[in-house]
């Protein structure tokens, strides 16, 4: 379930040419997502899920998720970053190049 909400959010909007936000914009739906099945109770899934899937360590998944989850902790909504990503309003790409 969580799987197809991440493949969503790369389907749902034309690919981006950063790996970073492209996979950033796919973990930000995953958490609308997650969200949106939790508060609605949807097929009585509300149990069944974790709040933060983990991504796998490969260097661009964690580093899109960590992006994404701190934009969450400053109050973000995951909706609010899937689209500003998709219509390239933000980027992390620049961000992580900084480092």
């Amino acid at each position: 379930i969580l799987t197809i909400g991440h493949e969503l959010g790369h389907i749902l909007s034309a690919p981006l040419d950063s790996k970073i936000d492209e996979e950033a914009k796919a973990f930000a739906f995953e958490f609308a997502w997650i969200k949106t099945i939790k508060n609605n109770n949807i097929a009585n899934l509300r149990d069944c899920l974790i709040d933060l899937p983990l991504p796998a360590k490969n260097g661009i998944h964690n580093v899109s998720f960590d992006c994404v989850v701190r934009e969450l902790i400053w109050g973000k909504d995951a909706i609010e970053i899937f689209y500003e990503l998709a219509r390239k309003e933000k980027t992390f790409s620049e961000f992580i190049k900084s480092f």
